[in-house]
């Protein structure tokens, strides 16, 4: 599966860059734009992985997540 990451700039307020001053997170999404993985660091370096993507009414959502903490 070949991933592409797309990071929003520090300057774009997201959830987690709350948690570290400058926090980054990186989405991956796969080659039919599903998202698959998002990194952040929160406490410490964190990822969640998406699976099982459903179409609701044409919008297309995960329904099912694992978090793990990733290697710094």
């Amino acid at each position: 599966m070949e991933m592409f990451g797309s990071e929003f700039p520090t300057e774009i307020p997201t959830d987690n860059s709350n948690f570290q001053p400058g926090g980054d997170q990186t989405l991956y999404f796969d080659e039919k734009g599903l998202l698959q993985q998002l990194d952040y660091v929160t406490v410490g370096p964190g990822a969640h992985y998406t699976f099982d993507h459903t179409n609701f009414k044409g919008i297309v959502v995960p329904t099912f997540r694992r978090v793990v903490l990733r290697s710094p």
